[in-house]
């Protein structure tokens, strides 16, 4: 057998076990391969069979007239490879050729379906022939598998020498046989050899009218073709196809072609982690920026290095905060410079020009913003619900444990990052007191605004106890029903209908919690909105500090 081919048709019944058969329909899909090899007499025979198989059959099910055409049908709507009939009175109706149906011929011969028989005078045993074609499947697989090592192993002393991504494609072109395309999401595709732009259509509208990301196999006209799409962390980089007009390509191929795809991804991440310390290197000025310590014009001129045309609309500081249960800081390093460049991406697509900083346990990205401020938000989410997901897959990868973001506010004054920096830092204590949700916008603060600006005085607790003390003076099961009761009505703008529902009670058992309350309160407690204000605020901040509390205790 030729080792660089499949299993084919072709093959099998050249094989000893098939001196016997006659091919009589589908002569021209004797190229298609083998897989493996199956027995069934049932009709209705879909749910048995997954395609590529070698059907072998006696026919004893079939009971009416039409079994065998229908049989023979659903075969070919799976895409299994043939089928093999034994014939004889003991299994069925047909003892020789002209007994079998002329549709069932016919059906076989428009598909390029290779139908085989074994005459009633040569009873084949499929046992045995079933043991034949498996060690002729396997032993194919098995070397196809010794191939493959030997081409990885030639392919990393490629990868350990100084190259490009020209030089991988070379080496496919030239170990395969077989022409080799790189279709680059964001950048201009390459053919090796070089061929006409009909040719490198035809092979682009193949993989255009396909949407797989596996590797696909593709027969158009006497193109064979097979792609793997190529992709880091959800995202698309592109497609590597194989393809060859003279040649079929065959499962050696596919497996191939599996392997660089991955290859082609490693070696993209390895450039964007050299990119990104080349940046690092370069903008050692933006720690400076962050800082507060460069005037305006110093700031547009760094601008000017990377967007020599940019128009700034305002910029941003998005607080990154992560941990992981690697202790490897060298590989964790690595890891970050990775996914940051594929961040960038993503925020350059939403119209931001992305710089960052990073210690152990946060990155800081640095956001300007080149485009409208009405669309501002939406865009900045988009870029982060697609961050979020490579985060997520690298703690599927043990790499991180949670990630969460914290958005300063957006500022036109570029000289401004620092105070953004401080509102992503006020956002993420106030996340860490509440267990809010992992995406975080200082805008989104509200109330907690002003108790924040009430602690940094030292006069949040002075205020709650204004304001709450007879409901918390104490540990009272009852004053602790009333303060629920106080933050429910609060939280229903004092509708008492719907109050009264979350709580569970009657409308006129919460009256008579409201003349408690306005018994401890005052009467005015609800009815003057100076006081109701700040009694909110004051359950807001008791809520802030008692979770505060809490955590101490649990850490």
């Amino acid at each position: 057998m030729n080792q660089n081919k499949n299993l084919t048709v072709e093959e099998l019944i050249a094989s000893p076990p098939f001196k016997h058969a006659l091919l009589v329909a589908g002569s021209s899909g004797l190229n298609k391969t083998v897989k493996w090899a199956h027995i069934l007499d049932i009709t209705r025979c879909s749910d048995y069979v997954n395609g590529g198989e070698l059907i072998l059959t006696t026919g004893a099910g079939w009971k009416k007239t039409d079994d065998p055409h229908i049989f023979l049908k659903e075969l070919i709507a799976k895409n299994v490879t043939a089928l093999c009939i034994q014939l004889g009175e003991k299994f069925n109706n047909f003892r020789k050729l002209e007994d079998l149906p002329r549709e069932l011929i016919e059906e076989a011969e428009r598909n390029d379906f290779p139908l085989i028989i074994f005459p009633e005078d040569h009873d084949c045993r499929y046992i045995d022939l079933m043991h034949n074609l498996h060690s002729m499947i396997i032993n194919k697989d098995y070397d196809a598998f010794l191939r493959q090592e030997t081409f990885i192993n030639e392919l990393n002393h490629v990868l350990i020498n100084p190259h490009e991504t020209k030089d991988i494609l070379h080496f496919l072109h030239n170990h395969l046989g077989v022409s080799v395309a790189y279709l680059p999401a964001k950048d201009k595709a390459q053919f090796i050899p070089r061929i006409d732009k009909t040719g490198q259509n035809k092979v682009i509208k193949c993989i255009d009218n396909a949407c797989h990301t596996s590797v696909i196999s593709v027969h158009n006209d006497n193109l064979s073709l097979a792609y793997r799409k190529i992709s880091a962390y959800e995202q698309d980089l592109g497609n590597l196809v194989l393809f060859s007009e003279k040649n079929k390509l065959n499962n050696f191929h596919y497996l191939v072609l599996e392997k660089c795809a991955i290859v082609l991804a490693q070696e993209y991440l390895g450039n964007i982690f050299m990119q990104e310390k080349e940046k690092q290197r370069r903008e050692k000025w933006v720690t400076k920026w962050l800082e507060g310590r460069l005037t305006n014009q110093k700031i547009k001129q760094g601008l000017q290095t990377v967007e020599p045309y940019i128009k700034p609309t305002g910029v941003t500081a998005c607080l990154v905060n992560y941990s992981s249960p690697d202790r490897d800081r060298t590989k964790l390093t690595e890891s970050m410079h990775k996914i940051t460049g594929i961040a960038r991406t993503f925020f350059e697509q939403q119209g931001f020009v992305f710089f960052w900083q990073s210690d152990y346990s946060s990155l800081v990205y640095i956001l300007v913003d080149t485009q409208n401020h009405e669309s501002y938000r939406h865009r900045l989410n988009n870029a982060l619900e697609q961050i979020t997901k490579i985060f997520a897959q690298s703690k599927s990868e043990s790499l991180l444990n949670e990630t969460s973001f914290y958005i300063g506010k957006k500022y036109e004054h570029l000289g401004s990052l620092s105070k953004s920096l401080d509102n992503a830092k006020e956002a993420y204590y106030v996340q860490d007191k509440l267990d809010c949700p992992e995406k975080m916008f200082y805008e989104d603060l509200h109330i907690y605004r002003i108790i924040l600006m009430l602690e940094s005085n030292h006069s949040v607790e002075d205020f709650i106890n204004d304001y709450l003390e007879p409901l918390i003076g104490n540990n009272h099961d009852s004053n602790k029903m009333l303060l629920k009761t106080l933050t429910v009505l609060r939280d229903c703008q004092y509708n008492k209908k719907e109050a009264a529902k979350k709580l569970f009670i009657s409308r006129q058992s919460l009256y008579h919690r409201m003349k408690t309350l306005e018994k401890l309160l005052g009467e005015d407690f609800i009815n003057t909105p100076e006081k109701r204000i700040c009694l909110e605020i004051a359950l807001y901040g008791y809520k802030f500090l008692d979770q505060s509390k809490s955590k101490e205790v649990v850490g």
